[in-house]
């Protein structure tokens, strides 16, 4: 199996190879964020011109110049800002729309055990506000603003010891215990944002659970049980952003502002006594009260690099360990298996077990020759269905080998197994869309001559008939609108349009009635000649017409042979057909 390589952070790694992507656009941002600061940084030298120069001696021309100056610097000021974070925030989309491609791509790739044991709800909210939180949140809102930050507050600071370097040293005060407090902060928000993911990550399974099963919790009237889940959710969901919103304006706010008011009022002290004194004009006192609000604010906007990078650090960490998931892929041979015709399957001493004790299989060899027809049959979980899983490559045996036409299967590309295989699972899962979409999934181009003979063979055709679209007849979520047995069919169609070598069905006749599973059978022994059926039954009547049948039981085959061998014997087989046969007679 392969993994990705991370380094130290995957989610790290990428920001910072799209941000240089982003190069041009950066420059631009950089370059409205230099036009901003010149704006910002000039009214409140204009203020002080306007208090010590125009005011004492009555020039109303220069007046009126300063005032209108100071009126449109900031509009020009706003307009830039619009420009500034349009470009801004579509870094950060770059960033975010990248993590959540690969992420998804990754994860579509990744083991299917390792998908399977994690929550839905968790892979829903990592790649939709994870992301979302890295690129739009960490990357536009906070790095690219902590440059023009950090360029407001370098320039700012220059002006100010201009004008007094003592009460600019005043002004510096606030700054180490600032940091300190941005630590402390981020520290604290970053555990309160791993807290919110795990519970919003809670409620999207949970959600997705509910109302996949909603018939379940209807039938077993469940709802005033889930409705008390749900609302304990939202309490615990209202007290941690709760205290996440105390926690922000506490850092944020309280204590900065407390100490903002500190430092002015030393500023106000200290300012009026260099005033009295001559060492300072009343234009300088005011224009330097004028750009300490402006400098704290981008101070703040710098320390938030620190609080956001840390909360956003539990979204990275989400990212890194879904990232670290390892794939399918194999780095053996890539040579494709044959397409064209039926192809061979046999295991040799395969063993495999699921986490569950005793759930799995144990030694079982068996050889499907190409163009065979075997049936595997057994009591529930036996592992039946795990030999379809295994020659798929869902999962690896721990012990003995898989062979496709005498090639092992781990030294293949499994994506060219699968496209070799065609599968009708027991529980069929159709896509809300169309008919025809769904027979030729994945496939977009239909050969609509192929599918007009699936259709007929799979007995689709009276059922398409009767759709208001015929093949292009919306289905809805999951197939909803439609009785098992045509979600059945409409499976089967899909696996026969596929003209694969290899043909696994599992339980392909549970839902269908009588009728119809006389036709399918029919449909089966068309397909047989030019692929190789393995089909997995508890009907045996769906497996009469195999060449062998498989009986499988506590994991290993205790009894194979020919349908009528079988039958004829004294084994499980032949209690299993007496059983069903008996069961036959009572419902005639």
């Amino acid at each position: 199996m392969t993994t990705t390589t991370t380094g130290d952070s995957y989610t790290l790694n990428l920001v910072i190879r799209e941000v240089r992507s982003q190069w041009r656009t950066l420059g631009f941002v950089v370059l409205l964020m230099f036009l901003g600061t010149a704006s910002a940084l000039i009214t409140p030298l204009l203020l002080r011109e306007l208090i010590d120069g125009a005011i004492p001696i009555g020039d109303t021309g220069m007046i009126l110049a300063l005032v209108v100056a100071m009126t449109l610097l900031p509009v020009v000021d706003v307009g830039l800002g619009l420009v500034r974070n349009y470009a801004r925030a579509s870094v950060g989309e770059a960033v975010t729309r990248r993590l959540r491609t690969d992420l998804f791509n990754h994860l579509i790739r990744a083991r299917l055990d390792d998908i399977e044991h994690t929550r839905l709800g968790h892979l829903a909210t990592v790649l939709t506000r994870g992301c979302s939180r890295v690129g739009e949140v960490f990357v536009a809102q906070t790095v690219v603003q902590s440059i023009y930050h950090s360029m407001l507050i370098f320039v700012t600071a220059g002006i100010m010891f201009t004008l007094n370097w003592k009460l600019a040293l005043i002004t510096l005060l606030a700054f180490p215990p600032s940091y300190l407090l941005a630590r402390v902060a981020g520290s604290r928000e970053r555990r309160l944002n791993s807290e919110q993911m795990d519970i919003v990550s809670s409620g999207h399974s949970y959600i997705t659970e509910v109302f996949d099963n909603i018939k379940t919790v209807k039938s077993f009237t469940g709802e005033s049980r889930e409705a008390d889940w749900w609302e304990g959710w939202t309490r615990r969901n209202w007290r941690n952003k709760a205290r996440m919103i105390a926690h922000h304006d506490l850092f944020r706010f309280g204590f900065w502002v407390a100490l903002q008011n500190v430092v002015r009022g030393l500023i106000f002290g200290y300012g009026a006594f260099e005033v009295v004194n001559g060492r300072a004009t009343i234009g300088d006192l005011v224009a330097f009260l004028a750009y300490l609000p402006g400098l704290y604010e981008s101070s703040v906007r710098v320390l938030d690099f620190i609080t956001v990078g840390e909360s956003v650090k539990a979204d990275t960490d989400r990212i890194d360990e879904l990232m670290g998931l390892p794939t399918e892929e194999k780095t053996g041979g890539r040579e494709p298996v044959r397409q064209s015709c039926a192809s061979s399957v046999e295991f040799f001493n395969v063993s495999f077990r699921f986490a569950r004790e005793g759930f799995g299989i144990e030694d079982l060899s068996f050889r499907a020759d190409a163009g065979e027809f075997v049936g595997i049959v057994g009591p529930t979980g036996g592992g039946k269905s795990t030999v379809l899983d295994l020659t798929q490559g869902f999962y690896e045996p721990l012990e003995g080998r898989i062979l496709i036409d005498g090639r092992d299967i781990r030294d293949l590309s499994l994506r060219e197994v699968r496209r070799h295989i065609s599968v009708v699972p027991q529980d069929a899962w159709l896509w809300h869309d169309t008919v025809l979409a769904n027979i030729i999934y994945p496939e977009t181009q239909p050969d609509m001559a192929l599918v007009e003979q699936i259709v007929s063979d799979s007995q689709l055709a009276e059922f398409v008939e009767a759709l208001p679209n015929g093949l292009d007849e919306v289905l809805g979520p999951k197939g909803v609108d439609l009785s098992g047995g045509e979600r059945q069919r409409i499976a089967i169609a899909r696996a026969l349009y596929r003209k694969a070598g290899i043909v696994l069905l599992d339980e392909p006749t549970s839902a269908l009635d009588a009728r119809t599973e006389f036709h399918l059978t029919a449909a089966l022994d068309e397909l047989r000649r030019r692929s190789t059926l393995i089909v997995v039954a508890h009907r045996l009547k769906t497996v009469m017409n195999a060449d062998k049948i498989l009986v499988i039981e506590g994991g290993r085959i205790v009894e194979d042979g020919t349908p009528e061998e079988l039958r004829q014997g004294s084994g499980l087989f032949a209690m299993m057909y007496e059983m069903q046969s008996l069961e036959l007679q009572r419902e005639h």
